[in-house]
């Protein structure tokens, strides 16, 4: 209680008979930033707990919020380039090279949309896919959710030489530095730096949301599509946008 009182939310958790209508009170609000803050306490409040009862540690108030913070430093409005990144339009990747784009979107609300596809350099769709929904996360949290969940998927389908755009630039600002941090978000990236050792060939690469548009397409829309897979198709909505990719490539090199 008395950490929900003490951080920037102000929260007097005992005027709420369960932490249920605690949660349908806050998300009813549809501020982000209180959504954003609230997910983030109560996972350093869970975190806290288990160090409680299975190490032997103390529960500070002001070491949680502290955590809290921390967390969430890196998470600001999430900078989605129109002018910056380096292509305008697909390209294609090199031979035998899959190009992967991945997009996350909030759905409803309700939680997050990841959508990705990848194709070869023919243009070719060898897989596209969604998953939805997706928890609450501050939106540079869950750019990195995509990432990892993009890399554990092609993994599955045994591709060994990628290469991945997104148009998050928090997100390939955040893999470029090599620093290692306590934050949630370090904790994802982590993971992927695991993940990528498994590829032969693998690159991350920012670029304009122009370019990327089939794998924000089926973000947006993640919700109608949910947690679907297809192999060498996409639903016949999307084909448009993948039509126009293949075109716009032609002028473009790998």
């Amino acid at each position: 209680m008395a950490i929900w009182y003490a951080s920037p939310l102000s929260l007097r958790v005992e005027n709420f008979p369960s932490f249920q209508e605690l949660w349908q009170t806050i998300l009813q609000q549809q501020e982000p930033e209180v959504v954003e803050w609230s997910q983030t306490l109560v996972y350093n409040i869970w975190d806290v707990r288990n160090r409680v009862l299975f190490r032997n540690g103390q529960l500070v108030v002001g070491d949680v919020i502290d955590r809290a913070v921390g967390m969430l430093a890196p998470a600001s409005p999430v900078v989605r380039e129109e002018r910056g990144g380096t292509k305008a339009v697909w390209g294609r990747p090199h031979e035998r090279v899959i190009k992967l784009n991945v997009d996350a979107s909030f759905v409803d609300g309700k939680g997050a949309g990841l959508g990705m596809v990848a194709r070869n350099h023919l243009g070719e769709i060898m897989v596209a896919a969604t998953s939805h929904p997706i928890p609450v996360l501050p939106s540079l949290l869950t750019e990195a959710s995509g990432f990892r969940w993009t890399l554990r998927l092609v993994m599955e389908l045994g591709f060994r030489r990628v290469c991945l755009e997104t148009d998050c630039l928090q997100l390939y600002q955040w893999w470029q530095n090599r620093t290692v941090g306590r934050s949630y978000l370090d904790t994802i990236v982590s993971d992927c730096r695991s993940l990528v050792s498994y590829f032969d060939v693998f690159s991350l690469s920012f670029v304009r949301r122009s370019s990327n548009s089939v794998a924000d397409f089926l973000a947006k829309n993640a919700s109608t599509y949910a947690d679907c897979v297809w192999v060498k198709e996409v639903p016949d909505v999307v084909s448009g946008l993948v039509d126009l990719d293949v075109i716009a490539s032609r002028l473009v090199s790998p």
